[in-house]
């Protein structure tokens, strides 16, 4: 896949790339706006259930392996593009094929103020641990 991305980029003209970045900033403008009140934005960290290892992967089909991730984490590229702190917190349960799996939320603050969104995240998870040991098992 890396080498599928490098070929891409190669590919890239110079006014396709001055597009690109027009489009983030007119992204980041859109959401600064949006977001202007909020002090956090709530999202699923995936769109579906974790998947097993390997599930997402093509080899074969660099293009479709890309777009199967895209697929799978369509809220992470906001803050990714935008230079926003975000975090994923394991906050929700959900039994996947007989196993209880963590499921994401992610939260999404405002640009500079990580410190914020990480105090935001460790009250979460202090109101709402992830258990220690797997229901069934001791310590002993």
């Amino acid at each position: 896949m890396t080498q599928w991305l490098r070929g891409r980029g190669r590919a890239v003209t110079g006014v396709e790339y001055a597009g690109a970045l027009s489009a983030i900033q007119w992204l980041e403008s859109e959401v600064n706006d949006a977001w202007r009140d909020l002090d956090a934005v709530l999202t699923p960290t995936l769109a579906q259930p974790p998947a097993k290892v390997g599930a997402l992967r093509d080899d074969a089909d660099p293009a479709a392996d890309f777009a199967a991730q895209i697929d799978y984490t369509p809220w992470t590229s906001v803050a990714n593009l935008t230079g926003r702190p975000a975090i994923s917190l394991p906050l929700v349960r959900a039994e996947v094929d007989g196993v209880e799996l963590p499921i994401g939320v992610m939260l999404t603050g405002i640009r500079g103020r990580d410190a914020d969104l990480l105090a935001l995240a460790a009250a979460l998870e202090a109101a709402h641990p992830w258990p220690l040991l797997p229901p069934g098992l001791s310590a002993s």
